[in-house]
């Protein structure tokens, strides 16, 4: 296996960032669409269940994907080899990270207003902004995640996985923001989002693992 970490002593804290907040995530909008069933989910942009009971999780889920993605920046700026790569990387994860708290702040309005409101379309630019510079980040940083361990998940799976977010998300965009499928493209790349993230947080720390196995032997021997 590779090496590919400068600080070790940041992998576990920033993995475990990753992994907290995504499984929050998942939890926070699976919860939301059982609270509130009337809302088509084939339809409807998760950020809408924003106005309904339990909306809080959902203003929460964006600060949480806003934390992961702070954590994603810190791993390719202080993990990663030091290259082009990681550090566009590092700055669209940033901007990814910005992009999320200003849709936290500033509620989307829902599907059904004809009239945008200043809210809503400051929750729209933030949440373009956010999956723009994803879109880009995750096809940029995959080939800077270090060799896979024998069995786990590695490069592979990862790179195609970003390219799977990029592409669904192109689709969700170009064709369907007006369809009333819109919402089940929007929750397929989210959904594919949040595994990308937490399958480089698992192959990280088992890739600090490792790495402090190795070391132990080493004493040891």
């Amino acid at each position: 296996m590779v090496e590919c970490f400068s600080h070790p002593k940041l992998m576990a804290p920033l993995c475990w960032s990753v992994l907290i907040c995504s499984l929050f995530t998942v939890l926070a909008v699976t919860t939301l669409h059982v609270v509130q069933p009337d809302l088509d989910p084939a339809a409807r942009a998760i950020s809408e269940y924003v106005h309904g009971r339990g909306g809080y999780l959902m203003t929460a889920t964006f600060f949480s994907q806003a934390a992961a993605s702070a954590a994603m920046a810190g791993l390719a700026v202080f993990v990663r080899p030091v290259s082009w790569r990681t550090r566009l990387g590092a700055l669209l994860f940033a901007i990814a990270a910005f992009g999320a708290v200003t849709a936290g702040i500033f509620p989307a309005d829902l599907s059904s207003v004809k009239d945008p409101t200043t809210t809503g379309a400051i929750h729209a630019a933030g949440g373009i902004a956010r999956f723009l510079a994803l879109a880009i980040a995750l096809p940029l940083l995959s080939p800077s995640i270090a060799q896979p361990l024998p069995g786990k998940p590695g490069p592979t799976a990862i790179r195609k996985l970003a390219m799977a977010f990029t592409l669904t998300f192109a689709i969700a965009i170009l064709l369907l923001a007006n369809h009333d499928l819109f919402g089940l493209g929007q929750r397929l790349f989210i959904g594919i989002l949040v595994l990308w993230m937490v399958l480089v947080a698992y192959h990280d720390l088992r890739g600090l693992q490792a790495r402090s196995v190795r070391k132990s032997r080493d004493r040891a021997a």
